[in-house]
């Protein structure tokens, strides 16, 4: 997992600092005050046949499903006198999500080469049957064709249909990200969070309820569907396609959400790597979205890897 390197390297940052012989005149500065630096925002399936899917569809060996980079994120770092710390970050805006999960080839010359098929590792996902409805539409209207001409116009108006809904569009924004205290430990001229229990510089974390604004394409997929194959659906699929367009939320707020934190600091730097695995109103309708009823054992993950700088020298605290 991609997570391994950074583990070692956070590892290797602190045994370094720790075993030089002049470590002991490094002096650490906790600074509280507000950091900049890119954060890379990812969403993350535990799943070997979804880490090799991405793999091989990406060819640069990521087995993220999508990620996206915010320029000049802003953390605010806190530190307290009893090796505790916690962080809040305040402008995670515009992350956008692209997950193609159908495959297509369409060229209206040559017809006979045509296909349209979603991923397998969507296949049980509520997509793959929002895209079901529109194939079975499409073959029996293409079956019953009479004319070269209906059958071309039918395959056009499929293949717009595919084009549109082929990548699962979605910008969300956060407001106000905010862990809970974390457990701190020095080692060297590094001051790093540690779960004493697991022997572990991951400690399980609980977020403070945060908003959330969505904007995603599943709502134009199901109004082409409706403006375009209105007179075949039958009672079964509006009610289904219904029951989706309810789930699209825009606006919402996250109270439950949980994970996993590595914070390090060194001076004026600090890296934070979070795993979020529970979040209602996000997490859940993006994996059954893809993957069908959401489980233990099919649950997205949303992954934070941030590395920063003082933002401003004169705006900062020094903890002592």
């Amino acid at each position: 997992m991609k997570k391994s390197l950074s583990i070692l390297c956070a590892t290797l940052m602190a045994l370094l600092s720790s075993c030089d012989k002049d470590a002991t005149n490094i002096k650490l500065e906790k600074v509280t005050g507000t950091y900049n630096g890119d954060i890379l925002a990812s969403l993350y399936m535990p799943d070997y046949n979804v880490e090799q899917s991405n793999i091989l569809l990406n060819e640069n060996s990521e087995p993220s499903l999508t990620d996206d980079t915010i320029r000049n994120g802003k953390l605010e770092l806190y530190f307290s006198n009893n090796d505790e710390a916690h962080f809040s970050m305040k402008n995670l805006s515009g992350v956008k999500f692209r997950i193609p999960y159908i495959l297509y080839h369409y060229n209206k010359e040559f017809p006979e080469y045509n296909y349209a098929e979603i991923r397998d590792i969507y296949a049980e996902g509520v997509l793959a049957r929002v895209y079901g409805i529109v194939s079975r539409i499409y073959v029996n209207s293409f079956v019953n064709a009479k004319t070269q001409a209906d059958s071309a116009a039918i395959e056009e108006r499929f293949y717009k249909f595919v084009e549109l809904a082929s990548v699962l569009e979605d910008t969300v924004t956060f407001k106000n990200i905010e862990c809970e205290p974390l457990q701190m430990r020095e080692v060297g001229a590094t001051i790093t969070s540690y779960d004493y229990e697991q022997n572990s510089y991951y400690e399980r974390i609980r977020l403070k309820p945060f908003e959330f604004t969505r904007k995603s394409n599943i709502s134009s997929i199901i109004a082409y569907i409706e403006a375009n194959y209105s007179a075949d659906l039958t009672a079964e699929d509006r009610t289904f396609l219904a029951s989706c367009k309810e789930k699209i939320v825009s606006q919402g707020t996250v109270s439950d959400a949980t994970g996993w934190c590595l914070l390090s600091y060194s001076n004026y730097s600090p890296r934070l790597e979070m795993t979020i695995d529970n979040a209602s109103g996000i997490l859940d309708v993006l994996t059954t979205a893809l993957f069908g009823q959401e489980s233990e054992q099919k649950q997205l993950r949303f992954e934070i890897d941030y590395y920063g700088n003082i933002d401003k020298m004169d705006s900062y605290e020094l903890v002592k």
